[in-house]
């Protein structure tokens, strides 16, 4: 019994460990993530759009959507590669809750999970960019 039990206990709380473990990012990722905590992005549960159009592909896991005169930071739960390989058009979004709001935890775009959205100002939308030589779209 003590034999099962020592054995069965490492193996246990390397799966408790591993579980909680973020998953892995790159350099770029990283920096995104120390912009939004030194500028103190305000959070907000929902964006109002009219006519989606675009959005700015920022890297697997960002990208920046403008709706109306605003622009706005979403972060998705894990890596989002479909919105790499498509351009835009307005059946991306999977309506959960309704045609014209987007839902931070509800909705998702192209089968990515929202995770944040983000306010942003022009000039921390020209802050951004300049993590990256060029936003790709």
């Amino acid at each position: 019994m003590k034999l099962l039990f020592s054995i069965s206990m490492p193996l246990f709380l390397i799966a408790c460990a591993s579980s909680s473990t973020p998953p892995p990012t790159g350099r770029y990722v990283e920096s995104v993530r120390d912009f939004i905590s030194v500028n103190e992005l305000p959070e907000v549960d929902m964006i109002r759009h009219y006519e989606l159009t675009s959005y700015l592909y920022v890297n697997k896991y960002f990208v920046v959507m403008p709706a109306g005169r605003d622009h706005y930071l979403i972060e998705f739960r894990g890596p989002c590669d479909a919105l790499r390989r498509r351009k835009w058009t307005s059946d991306m979004i999977d309506i959960r809750v309704s045609a014209r709001v987007l839902h931070a935890d509800h909705d998702t775009l192209r089968g990515c999970n929202i995770d944040k959205i983000y306010e942003l100002t022009e000039p921390q939308l020209v802050e951004l960019s300049t993590l990256k030589p060029v936003l790709e779209v």
